[in-house]
């Protein structure tokens, strides 16, 4: 395996399930959840709002090199539009397919997408965040909630799942720079290599609050000292999330190591 590819998806982790948030995550601009205008469908006006379309289907597509059987799922406020062109769980679909031409439904099915908006359906999305989302794909893909982590750029939504029983991971929405047509010159936040980076582990520190995504293996290659049946301390942000007991199990073998946020 080569090192490109585990710093994308570590090859020892419980995480199953990826689910990502889509506007301002996936997206630079918020797209509302609908499509209104003609010009707005065309595939380069799509290619031009992803945060970062290159880092996107490189990490699809790596992740599933180094373990096909991760699901990547989206969980968005969005629900179908009558009077719009494209809208709900349509305009990820059109997303999808610009990113991904032949293979959208098979990295994200349609049963691994959840568009819709609690407001609509009297709920308070304050309140319930992405949480009914993330039980519903868990529900269908018959995982177990630490098995799920969301990625998203609402702060909200994210303490709201961690409440709940799921790892989830902001990130910052996109900053974006524009020309006098709206076509966006520059995008520096969302989903893009900068932001995937302070999630796993680079060079054998932990970046953020993606428990489990290290593993024994990956301290080895980079020859980090490990003591068998230890506590072993790690990197931490400056601003670090709560302390968590990272479970590690080493890959073929039946060490455990344990990981602390100081």
């Amino acid at each position: 395996m080569s090192e490109k590819q585990l710093e994308l998806w570590p090859d020892n982790t419980s995480i199953k399930a990826l689910v990502f948030d889509f506007d301002k995550t996936i997206t630079a601009r918020h797209t509302r959840g609908a499509i209104f205008q003609l010009a707005q469908m065309e595939d380069s006006r799509i290619e031009n709002n992803f945060s970062d379309l290159n880092f996107f289907r490189e990490l699809i597509s790596g992740v599933c090199k180094v373990n096909p059987d991760v699901k990547f799922c989206i969980a968005t406020f969005a629900d179908d539009e009558e009077e719009s062109l494209c809208s709900g769980v349509a305009l990820v679909r059109k997303y999808l397919e610009v990113a991904f031409p032949e293979k959208s439904k098979t990295y994200f099915p349609d049963n691994q997408i959840q568009a819709w908006n609690p407001e609509n359906q009297s709920m308070d999305p304050r309140k319930v965040g992405k949480n009914i989302h993330l039980e519903n794909l868990r529900k269908c893909l018959h995982l177990k909630k630490k098995e799920m982590v969301l990625i998203d750029d609402s702060d909200r939504n994210c303490i709201l799942a961690r409440k709940s029983g799921y790892y989830a991971v902001m990130i910052d929405e996109p900053e974006i720079d524009d020309d006098d047509q709206g076509i966006i010159q520059s995008a520096k936040g969302g989903l893009c290599r900068e932001a995937w980076e302070s999630i796993i582990i680079i060079n054998g520190t932990i970046k953020y609050n993606f428990p489990q995504l290290l593993n024994v293996r990956t301290c080895l290659l980079q020859q980090l000292p490990l003591q068998t049946g230890q506590p072993q301390t790690f990197t931490s942000p400056s601003q670090p999330p709560p302390l968590l007991t990272l479970l590690m199990t080493q890959h073929n073998s039946s060490i455990d190591i344990y990981g602390y946020y100081n």
